[in-house]
């Protein structure tokens, strides 16, 4: 992100000691194969670092992780549908939302209101949070390409005939 690594991680140190006692904070830290993430723990010595899982394609961007990711971070026992759209929010800098943080084309940032406008509380209880979950539960990720490439990484359930149906676009807040 051209962005001077000691600096960014000055900031990011002095954000973790002056907001410890008020937030939890927690990296996930996917791993891309070959890449020793020990050193990272060393550096945030007092944050959780999740580094468990597998890095996958960013929603087929790096071709290169394509289907090697079903440990994943987003693919739990739990589920076998996505659940990041009501599990996190994601929040660019200008303040646009987007529906995951693997969406880094922003495919989705022009279906949410942007929270300079609207409230955090009111864009996660929209109608286009909820049509995203109902989707990802009856296996319908034809809304993104990201979400298509995604889902097939995570191995979730597909409804074979979502991508026969011809829908309209995510209604804005």
């Amino acid at each position: 992100m051209k962005l001077n690594f000691d600096t960014t991680v000055q900031r990011v140190t002095a954000a973790i000691e002056t907001l410890s006692d008020i937030i939890e904070f927690e990296i996930n830290c996917p791993v891309v194969p070959g890449v020793n993430t020990a050193a990272l723990h060393d550096l945030l010595k007092n944050v959780q670092i999740n580094d468990t899982f597998q890095a996958n394609s960013r929603g087929g961007l790096i071709e290169d992780l394509t289907g090697t990711a079903k440990s994943g971070r987003f693919n739990t026992s739990k589920s076998n549908f996505c659940t990041q759209p009501s599990q996190n929010f994601n929040i660019l800098a200008d303040g646009s939302v987007i529906s995951c943080c693997q969406d880094w084309m922003h495919e989705s940032k022009k279906d949410f209101q942007n929270v300079n406008i609207r409230s955090l509380f009111e864009i996660y209880r929209s109608n286009t949070m909820k049509i995203l979950q109902k989707d990802s539960i009856s296996g319908d990720y034809s809304r993104y390409k990201m979400c298509e490439v995604c889902s097939d990484e995570m191995g979730f359930y597909k409804n074979k005939t979502s991508k026969e149906q011809s829908r309209p676009g995510v209604p804005v807040l």
